[in-house]
């Protein structure tokens, strides 16, 4: 509890970016754990998502081409 307290009245240290990623984490050692690791876990999720999307956006283009609509613009000139 005093950790919580600290951090709400006295706020992140200076320079907290440079050991920890985020100023919550600034306020004990297991949320800087908590917060790194929800970071690696979001990170995780996009990398694969990624392909997903990467299909679906290549997906509506072909059918884009195949109906004759104009594709000026996109990534697929």
């Amino acid at each position: 509890m005093d950790a919580i307290k600290r951090h709400y009245d006295e706020g992140a240290p200076e320079c907290w970016e440079k050991e920890h990623i985020s100023m919550y984490a600034t306020m004990h050692p297991h949320e800087n754990f908590a917060e790194t690791f929800a970071h690696y876990l979001h990170i995780c999720d996009t990398v694969h998502t990624a392909p997903a999307v990467v299909a679906k956006l290549d997906f509506v283009h072909k059918l884009r081409v195949r109906v004759g609509e104009p594709v000026e613009g996109t990534l697929w000139q």
